[in-house]
């Protein structure tokens, strides 16, 4: 029996066809361990090498990534690798021809040079193809002679390479959880009655498509309900127009000219815990003096993103990776995929699969976001918590999960959708609430909701956000809960920065230490303390890489595009100050659309001086008791140089000049060094001896501005407001301001000449001139 059987072996083995199918069998493992081996390697040197061209190439895309995708991209490669494969191997049973073992060989070597060259950014899609095929070539002629050798290698190396891969996931996953156990496990011991703080922070949403704040439609019964049973700002005011410079001054309770971050901006990859926000603490580093366990949820993955710099102050960050087709659009592969797939769509506004994944695979739901807060709070203890959450679903495309609109169109149905998107996110700030009534943390919980920044809906005749600084823009929800110890259904009038938003923590917790200046909100509801509140600032940096140039829009309106601009709301004006194009002023008040700039009008003047000199007032921290006597003539200068000791002196002088009535002065301020890129950006006021300024300058400034800018209609008159924000050169910074000194013939005026900085930043070693001429 044995010897027949063999001889039924050896016959099967001299069988041709029979050979020729065992060959093909072992060429499919072969083939597949190959792919195995491509995929593990590329995709090591892949993920490390998209954080490392992230951050060397300062990449704006919307599609950020953080060290998951160091085991995500051998996973996504190794499978596309593995198909490939197959799809050789199954072609080879078909071309006899096709050796699946080469063929697979050359092809993976080919897409690992074009992965590794796409990476650097710095290659045509031309050139990465024309090097990736020479490379296929290379490895084809060597396979000729060494096919088997190779093989081995791949075979004996192979367990290593998986090993690699293994141990990617497990010490990155691993190791998240191990470092947010010890650090819990460090914190100190909370008050036994410290109560939990949930900020709820809705992308995108203005205040007026709220129910609770007037709107027709009934949009958001769960965020009406908080606010009756708590306190309501009806005018409250964000730091910026769009996510990441408000993020940071909301988590800071800092402006963007003391944070300094008004672009979008990485933490270093090898010192991911480098505090960025100009060394101010976080909220979240705050409360965890007092024992709470911090966690961050954010749907933004773009912006409000731990690899941005908002790692500092939580120990828990949920913000990446949320599903399978968010992970493989963050790859190389994915990204390639979509870059193409656009090309081929040629920029549709309308497009179902972008939508449809826009919706239910990259962008992060509300119901994520509660499940893992849930899970977070339900798997961390009974520490007291700061949770810190984003819900993006506000945001463009506009709508529920469903929806085939990709961007807005410019009709109503766009309100419709926007509507649509506020009550889907309602309903589940509803369902969380409901959730913490469940685990009875509703009794001893502080609810905040606000926004990071609000949205136009055709306003201006502009649409979405982040290049202007419109009521709607910044106008933004703000309402507080917590029965027993925020007083229900208060409503505040009076203009307020939801910057105070950590100021007001703090002090409601009853552990302020002065991290953050507030005023404390809490003041608005407490009749003993009066507070003379500052008018809320808001601030857009120039910037033509987050929101792309747009020559149309540059054309019909003022944007930071053209150059920086910063506003400031009081009781009743709206100031807005661009770097290049002048200012603007509107009456909220009476005209909520801000359709009629009155910056010309005698009223709009004597508003926009007292509101600039409070502007410049806030930029250089107080207003200076002292100033440094200035004598007027016709090459008089001063030389002030900053106090080198004090690295956290900012630009705060005031200098006293006494001259004739009838007299035209010239006020020049520049850097000493001309070329010196860290001088000032000077603003200059010249004021009465009580700070009020004067009306009696000419501006240089604004006299020929280029439309859209609003020009000085009386250019040779001395008739402006004596405030100067600078004159931009392509070399340095300079401001010059012509008064004619009023007053009565036979006696002296005394002008109060202040000298701040635009970005109200702290400098050293800076050394600056002014001049006063007579002319």
């Amino acid at each position: 029996m044995l010897a027949r059987t063999m001889a039924n072996t050896d016959s099967r083995t001299d069988n041709p066809s029979a050979s020729h199918h065992h060959v093909k069998t072992i060429a499919w493992s072969k083939v597949l361990g190959i792919a195995i081996w491509f995929g593990i390697l590329t995709g090591l040197v892949e993920g490390c090498g998209l954080l490392v061209f992230q951050n060397l190439n300062q990449e704006t895309l919307d599609l950020r990534i953080s060290t998951p995708i160091i085991w995500i991209s051998p996973v996504v490669d190794v499978l596309l690798f593995c198909l490939l494969a197959l799809l050789i191997a199954f072609a080879s049973s078909l071309y006899r021809r096709i050796d699946p073992v080469r063929a697979s060989s050359v092809l993976l070597s080919s897409l690992l040079v074009y992965d590794l060259l796409t990476l650097t950014a710095r290659f045509s899609s031309r050139s990465r193809i024309l090097l990736a095929i020479g490379i296929g070539f290379v490895v084809n002629r060597w396979l000729a002679t060494h096919q088997e050798a190779g093989w081995q290698f791949c075979r004996r190396t192979l367990p290593w390479v998986m090993a690699a891969g293994a141990l990617a996931f497990v010490g990155i996953q691993g190791g998240h959880r191990l470092a947010e156990s010890r650090t819990i496990a460090k914190l100190p011991v909370p008050a036994p009655d410290a109560p939990n703080v949930l900020l709820i922070l809705v992308d995108t949403l203005r205040a007026d498509h709220l129910s609770a704040y007037g709107y027709n439609r009934q949009t958001s019964p769960n965020i009406d309900a908080l606010a009756r049973e708590g306190a309501l700002f009806e005018n409250a005011i964000s730091d910026c127009s769009w996510t990441y410079p408000s993020h940071v001054s909301l988590v800071t309770g800092r402006h963007q000219f003391e944070h300094g971050r008004n672009t979008f901006a990485m933490a270093p990859l090898f010192h991911p815990k480098k505090n960025m926000f100009d060394g101010y603490p976080t909220i979240g580093e705050a409360l965890q003096k007092y024992g709470y366990r911090t966690g961050a949820f954010s749907a933004n993955r773009t912006f409000f993103v731990s690899n941005m710099g908002f790692s500092q102050g939580f120990i828990h960050f949920d913000d990446y990776f949320n599903s399978i087709p968010d992970m493989f659009a963050r790859t190389l592969v994915g990204r390639e995929f979509l870059r193409l797939y656009g090309k081929a769509a040629k920029g549709a506004v309308e497009n179902q699969i972008l939508a449809y994944g826009l919706h239910n695979g990259f962008r992060k739901q509300p119901s994520e976001i509660n499940e893992e807060l849930l899970s977070w709070i339900d798997k961390t203890g009974p520490r007291p918590f700061f949770a810190f959450l984003n819900y993006l679903s506000v945001h463009a495309p506009y709508g529920a999960p469903g929806s085939l609109r990709s961007e807005p169109q410019g009709t109503a149905q766009d309100t419709d959708l926007y509507d649509q998107g506020i009550e889907y996110t309602d309903r589940y700030i509803g369902l969380l609430l409901q959730a913490l009534r469940q685990r009875g943390l509703d009794k001893n919980t502080l609810v905040i909701l606000t926004a990071d920044h609000g949205e136009s809906l055709g306003e201006h005749n502009f649409f979405t956000h982040g290049r202007v600084l419109y009521w709607d823009q910044t106008h933004v929800p703000l309402i507080m809960w917590r029965p027993g110890q925020i007083p229900a259904g208060f409503r505040f009038v009076q203009p307020v920065s939801n910057v105070s938003i950590a100021a007001t923590i703090v002090d409601l917790l009853g552990i302020d230490q002065g991290e953050f200046p507030g005023p404390a909100l809490t003041m608005a509801w407490k009749p003993e303390h009066r507070v003379d509140w500052p008018d809320p600032i808001s601030e857009l940096g120039q910037d033509t890489r987050v929101f792309k140039y747009d020559a149309e829009l540059n054309q019909r309106l003022i944007t930071a595009q053209t150059g920086a601009m910063k506003s400031m709301v009081a009781e009743r004006w709206h100031l807005i100050i661009h770097k290049t194009l002048g200012r603007q002023l509107y009456d909220w008040q009476r005209d909520p659309a801000e359709a009629n700039n009155v910056i010309n009008t005698a009223a709009g003047q004597e508003a926009a001086a007292t509101m600039l000199v409070k502007l410049n007032n806030d930029l250089s921290g107080m207003p200076v008791d002292t100033a440094i006597a200035l004598k007027q003539g016709e090459s008089n200068s001063i030389q002030k140089q900053t106090d080198s000791s004090s690295v956290a002196s900012r630009v705060n002088d005031s200098y006293r000049i006494s001259a004739n009535p009838g007299t035209k002065l010239n006020i020049e301020v520049r850097p000493q060094v001309l070329q010196d890129v860290r001088g000032l950006d000077p603003v200059i006021t010249i004021a009465n001896a009580v700070g009020v300024p004067y009306q009696t300058c000419r501006n240089p400034g604004d006299d020929h501005l280029p439309a859209p800018g609003v020009s000085d209609p009386t250019p040779s008159t001395f008739d402006d407001i004596c405030v100067n924000n600078g004159i931009p050169s392509s070399t340095t910074q300079s401001s010059d301001l012509e008064i004619l000194v009023p007053g009565k013939a036979g006696s002296a005026t005394e002008l109060i000449v202040r000298v701040g900085d635009w970005d109200g930043r702290k400098l050293k070693d800076i050394d600056y001139r002014i001049t006063a001429i007579a002319k």
